[in-house]
């Protein structure tokens, strides 16, 4: 079973719940509006379906591998114009919906994301947004060419996040601004690395998976200027990214916020036993 922080990741957690990405509601009900299985190539099929949102209305698009399996009943088949010899269907009664990956009788079980390359919009709603812009869209960014199975572009995005994220908690650590890694007297990336540890030593375990990263992708683009690199790695990495921004950026904000309210609170509870005892 999929934790906590794991649904919330997601597009769609089952074929009756998902996580908005333009109200941010979690685990809210959605529609499939249509379906459009259309032709990548000439022994390849995908589809685009196309979901409503049921609390705000709004339609994401997502493009998946034809072999996500779904079904409809006979007043969901329906024609655009324009689309003529490809298959559409359109949802008319509310019955297009996902199938599951066993039977009809069992607990859904497909990991609906898994089938999706592409998405519009893109994944970032599920960072927090405090969670700096710029690491959010190269997180996003590699994300989305992992999920296409572009290794490469997606080991170049993720290196240059990881670089992104040194250059920021390096000059925090210094208390500098804007300064160059190596201005930071740092000229080796096991040594910034080890620097990271050390700044954060209660992180170690997400920072661990990103010492191999520079095994990633070469400084020298050329032939066999690096390693073939697995999905897996890149999941690892990826995974081990998004706890370590959600640590170092959105768990310090939400304790900060919480011992402020409690802060808050107990001054109310103060002046307001104050003002009994009068």
């Amino acid at each position: 079973m999929a934790s906590y922080s794991e649904l919330n990741s997601k597009y769609f957690i089952d074929n009756k719940a998902f996580n908005c990405p333009f109200c941010g509601l979690r685990n809210t009900t959605y529609t499939i509006l249509a379906i459009l299985k259309y032709d990548l190539n000439k022994n390849k099929s995908a589809k685009v379906i196309f979901v409503r949102c049921n609390r705000c209305g709004k339609v994401s698009i997502h493009f998946a591998s034809c072999d996500i399996q779904t079904s409809w009943g006979k007043d969901a088949l329906g024609v655009i114009k324009g689309f003529s010899g490809s298959s559409v269907w359109i949802n008319t009664l509310n019955n297009i919906d996902f199938l599951n990956s066993k039977n009809d009788d069992s607990e859904f079980d497909i990991d609906i994301d898994s089938k999706i390359y592409h998405s519009i919009p893109s994944s970032s709603f599920t960072m927090d947004e405090r969670i700096p812009r710029n690491l959010r869209d190269l997180f996003d960014e590699a994300q989305e060419c992992k999920k296409a199975n572009l290794k490469t572009g997606a080991s170049a995005c993720l290196r240059k996040l990881v670089y992104t994220l040194l250059s920021d908690q390096l000059n925090k650590k210094h208390k500098k601004t804007k300064q160059s890694i190596k201005d930071l007297g740092y000229e080796h990336y096991s040594d910034c690395i080890k620097a990271l540890k050390e700044y954060h030593p209660n992180l170690s375990v997400f920072i661990a998976p990103l010492e191999g990263i520079t095994g990633i992708t070469s400084d020298q683009v050329h032939e066999d200027s690096w390693a073939e690199i697995s999905s897996q790695d890149l999941g690892i990495c990826l995974e081990a990214m998004r706890d370590l921004l959600n640590q170092i950026y959105v768990q310090p904000a939400i304790l900060k916020e919480r011992e402020n309210k409690i802060r808050e609170m107990s001054k109310k509870a103060s002046t307001k036993k104050k003002s009994t005892d009068k």
